[in-house]
């Protein structure tokens, strides 16, 4: 399901906003919606990143949504951003940070429609080369073939790219659907990148990195047979 994230200060324009999104997109797309940049930021940090968002830009005296972009959307991120607002004159300004649209209220449907179209398929592209994960306040987009493996502690999931690791809240069965061909889970806590194993002796992945993925002993022999078919697909 493709998550929809809107954020306006005015609860009725947030409102109108959310409910336009649903109808539109239909039960395929999920819609949440916050107020304020700090209430963004705690979303970010409990939930997965959203596919899209659409960004108020006055975002009350002291926020803008532009800054808030900046900061918790970075280019590179995946999330797809569409802003919308009153203010004819910061479509200049908006140029400063990615985006898909740039829509002046009042929304047309038409008009909406379309960004989102764009937006979701443009997510869609982003999520068959990578994860776009909140880790702390940070939004990061991590490339399939940089995540040599995921682990499951507690609440939060540790995604292990070479020498760095980033966590996040999340559960493994839920980003497992996400995931490509070359990831397999090899134990309830670990879902491992094969193009990262060097070695499998049944009971562990020997990773390329020097670092050894348990293997559950139900998944022992098709953990084998699942490596080798890989390797053989890399060999010339």
């Amino acid at each position: 399901m493709r998550r929809v994230l809107v954020c306006d200060d005015d609860p009725s324009q947030m409102e109108r906003l959310g409910e336009l999104v649903g109808r539109l997109m239909g039960p395929g797309v999920s819609v949440a919606s916050c107020r304020s940049a700090d209430q963004l930021a705690r979303v970010l940090e409990t939930a997965p990143p959203p596919d899209a968002v659409l960004m108020d830009i006055e975002l009350g005296p002291d926020s803008s949504g532009i800054d808030v972009v900046k900061r918790l959307f970075p280019a590179g991120s995946g999330v797809q951003v569409i802003y919308v607002t009153g203010h004819i004159e910061y479509c200049t300004q908006v140029y400063e940070t990615e985006h898909v649209s740039f829509l002046v209220k009042p929304v047309r449907a038409e008009e909406l429609k379309e960004a989102l179209d764009r937006a979701l398929a443009r997510a869609a592209v982003s999520s068959r080369e990578g994860l776009a994960i909140q880790s702390g306040a940070e939004l990061r987009f991590l490339p399939f073939s940089s995540l040599c493996f995921l682990e499951s502690a507690g609440r939060k999931i540790r995604f292990c790219c070479g020498g760095h690791a980033y966590e996040s809240y999340a559960r493994l069965k839920d980003i497992v659907g996400n995931l490509d061909d070359r990831f397999y889970q090899c134990h309830k806590s670990f879902v491992v990148n094969l193009d990262w194993v060097a070695s499998c002796d049944g009971r562990n992945y020997a990773l390329t990195t020097g670092e050894r993925i348990p293997i559950s002993s139900p998944y022992r022999a098709e953990a084998k047979r699942v490596f080798l078919r890989r390797l053989s697909g890399r060999v010339l």
